[in-house]
């Protein structure tokens, strides 16, 4: 499996990820910058670093947006990923 942090490790310096996963929760316009800095008081993304799992991101995932998502869904492919993503192909789980 190749993770990302090995593939971009400037954005991943950029937004502090120490490991694989995390999940930066929030709406896209905090994300424009391109970074953040872990002791901002006014920034809305949320740090969700306490899931060491795909599994555990996953559910909470789901809960939070209503989903019931899994990491065999086949059926999730690109037409469901936002077009401002800059690079849809990353999103996708690369083995």
């Amino acid at each position: 499996m190749v993770y990302t942090a090995q593939i971009n490790t400037k954005l991943c310096d950029r937004f502090f990820v120490s490991h694989y996963p995390v999940l930066f929760w929030g709406p896209p316009s905090e994300f424009v910058g391109g970074c953040w800095e872990p002791k901002q008081d006014k920034s809305e993304i949320r740090v969700i670093d306490d899931r060491r799992t795909a599994d555990r991101l996953l559910n909470w995932i789901n809960k939070q947006t209503g989903s019931s998502f899994s990491l065999d869904d086949e059926k999730y492919k690109n037409e469901n990923v936002s077009s401002n993503v800059s690079d849809a192909g990353w999103v996708h789980h690369r083995a």
